[in-house]
């Protein structure tokens, strides 16, 4: 397995001048928790999977988050990733149980999307729940 094995910053705030501080590493791995894969067609080598996070874990994290799930995936080419917060409403909608949650819950739950396919590359949206509900 080549999974994406460097450290990356928890905290992607910006510098505050004080030089002395040294920021908090941790392997990217302990950053989320898989909780549901699917395989969406054989034929195309189609998958979707589902995965918390800590709800403040920026941007570039969640999608280096992606990058390597999808390093760990090799045998989906084509993808797609959501990540929810890792709150029990995040958790409920990432192993499938949506129990009528209200749009603004599931909006606030879901964090990011990432796509990936050989033809269009990568895709990745920050605020996929901005889209519910608009239709």
């Amino acid at each position: 397995n080549d999974s994406i094995k460097t450290p990356i910053l928890l905290d992607e705030k910006k510098d505050t001048g004080q030089s002395n501080l040294v920021p908090k590493v941790v392997p990217l791995s302990s950053l989320y928790s898989v909780q549901r894969v699917e395989n969406l067609s054989g034929a195309f080598d189609q998958g979707k999977i589902f995965l918390t996070v800590k709800k403040d874990t920026g941007k570039k994290n969640l999608l280096s988050i992606c990058e390597e799930v999808k390093q760990k995936y090799p045998r989906f080419q084509n993808l797609i990733i959501c990540i929810y917060a890792n709150t029990e409403i995040g958790k409920q909608l990432a192993v499938g149980l949506n129990k009528t949650f209200s749009l603004d819950e599931q909006k606030k739950s879901w964090l990011a999307m990432y796509t990936f396919n050989p033809v269009e590359g990568v895709y990745f949206d920050e605020n996929p729940g901005g889209y519910l509900g608009s239709y």
